[in-house]
């Protein structure tokens, strides 16, 4: 009987011992929650406190943020669109109508510009025609537009347009005929929306693509089709265009697109609408985003490029001379020809040398190489690795100015 109740009562104690456990195992949870939520709460709180005293002046370019997709839902299971109509609402905003008056350009001043009949470039004013018409893009909440040059090329007067239909006047910051991209601004506005460069290296072909302008003064005109071609070169331009790196798209584009957005999927801009094909149809050109960021600094400082010079002529490496040493076909840049007494002389690159990388950036082609030359700075010193009888050598030389 004895022996009985002292069980009983053992099993009592432990039954009690593990009820005042889960007890206070409940208060741990219960008191780590409350930590939780008060560190929430004051970061919530501090973040709120940050926002409230955070300054309100920023860098004068503030560009916009690389954006997340703007509808994945509007791609089917096998990636085609089904619909652009979430992307245009985001883009289209940020989208301007461009009217410029100019001083007039005669019949001949024209053809000097273009010479060439079969390829146009968007909103080149007819003979004596003092009003023209083209396309622009926000880059920043600052008011700074990128556009065309031949857009507001002699324009003594720029007003842009948005889609809400209000209007502003705009000043010419900078321009380079050489690429044909222009940089101008206007005073800052409220809901100014704008839309981030991307990096066109990223572009492939057979890419889904959005144009947005003005053309025929069809005002938010919003167009689709695919990257149809890269690195375009050869596309016969008059005007003072000497550097060429088109993407080709058959988005359908008309004059009065001339300096309007083309845009991706993810609502950035690829390229610069620049130009379109009179003979055939779907075949326009857009200068790279790349491009144009490579020359913005310069653009909003100065108001022009300057470029830089290396006294050499590069050419493109064959995909046998590259299997034959070993590299990657498509990669490098062969040196054609050494200018006497240039940077690259003095630096002691010579000919036949075949370039690797320069600046710290790997060259795929002799345009890449021509390109970064260019737009180095001048003054720099450069460090250029080189193949030369199959062993790699780094050189350093110092930039000059392009010679008059």
């Amino acid at each position: 009987m004895r022996k009985s109740v002292i069980r009983s009562a053992i099993v009592l104690l432990l039954g009690l011992f593990s009820l005042l456990a889960a007890c206070e195992a409940k208060d741990d949870v219960e008191r780590l929650r409350g930590e939780e939520k008060g560190a929430e709460e004051a970061a919530s709180e501090a973040s709120a406190e940050n926002t409230e005293t955070a300054p309100k002046t920023l860098p004068e370019l503030r560009l916009a943020p690389t954006p997340t997709p703007v509808a994945p839902q509007m791609l089917t299971v096998d990636g085609r669109p089904t619909s652009f109509a979430d992307l245009v609402e985001k883009v289209r905003p940020s989208v301007v109508n461009i009217y410029t008056s100019a001083l007039g350009v005669t019949q001949q001043g024209r053809q000097q510009f273009n010479p060439f009949d079969d390829f146009d470039l968007y909103g080149v004013p007819p003979d004596r025609v003092t009003q023209a018409l083209g396309t622009g893009f926000v880059i920043s909440l600052d008011g700074y537009i990128l556009t065309n040059n031949h857009v507001i090329d002699r324009a003594s007067r720029i007003k842009v347009r948005f889609f809400d239909e209000r209007e502003a006047t705009a000043e010419l910051v900078g321009s380079d005929p050489n690429t044909d991209i222009a940089l101008i601004k206007i005073e800052p506005i409220k809901d100014l929306v704008a839309l981030p460069l991307s990096d066109s290296s990223h572009l492939r072909v057979g890419d889904w693509v959005v144009a947005i302008g003005n053309p025929l003064g069809l005002t938010n005109t919003v167009t689709a089709g695919i990257v149809s071609a890269r690195g375009r070169t050869n596309v016969p331009l008059g005007g003072k265009i000497s550097y060429m790196d088109f993407i080709q798209t058959d988005a359908s584009i008309n004059p009065g697109n001339s300096g309007g957005p083309l845009i991706n999927l993810r609502g950035e801009v690829v390229g610069i609408n620049t130009a379109i094909s009179r003979e055939g149809q779907g075949i326009g050109f857009a200068i790279p985003s790349n491009m144009a960021k490579d020359i913005l600094p310069q653009l909003m400082t100065s108001g022009h490029v300057v470029r830089s010079y290396i006294g050499l002529w590069p050419k493109a490496l064959l995909p046998e001379v590259a299997a034959e040493l070993g590299l990657e076909s498509g990669k490098g840049a062969v040196v054609d020809r050494v200018i006497p007494g240039g940077p690259a002389h003095v630096g002691g690159i010579q000919n036949g040398d075949i370039v690797l990388s320069f600046d710290g950036q790997e060259i795929d082609s002799e345009k890449t190489l021509r390109w970064l030359a260019q737009t180095a700075g001048v003054g720099r010193v450069i460090a250029v690795e080189v193949l030369r009888d199959g062993k790699r050598e780094v050189m350093s030389l110092v930039t000059d100015e392009v010679p008059q």
